[in-house]
């Protein structure tokens, strides 16, 4: 059995609760393409992940940074 560790991304979706179907609505983003970037199966490019930041400040009302999104490897943890 293989465990998986969840991304940033995934782990920030589950917590707040956002829908699916909202969040890539207000990207906007093919679900499978979003399925990969949520499971670490691919990483976005900087304008996908501005596009990914500005669409999770719309739907949560918080101030969301790149990194809690992303390990964008210059950090351990999310600021």
């Amino acid at each position: 059995m293989t465990l998986h560790r969840d991304t940033r991304l995934q782990q920030f979706i589950r917590e707040r609760g956002i829908s699916l179907v909202k969040l890539k609505t207000a990207i906007p983003m093919h679900r499978s393409q979003l399925t990969r970037y949520r499971f670490g199966h691919a990483f976005p490019t900087e304008p996908v992940i501005a596009r990914i930041v500005r669409a999770v400040r719309t739907l949560t009302g918080e101030p969301i940074k790149a990194n809690q999104l992303f390990n964008l490897g210059d950090d351990d943890e999310p600021a």
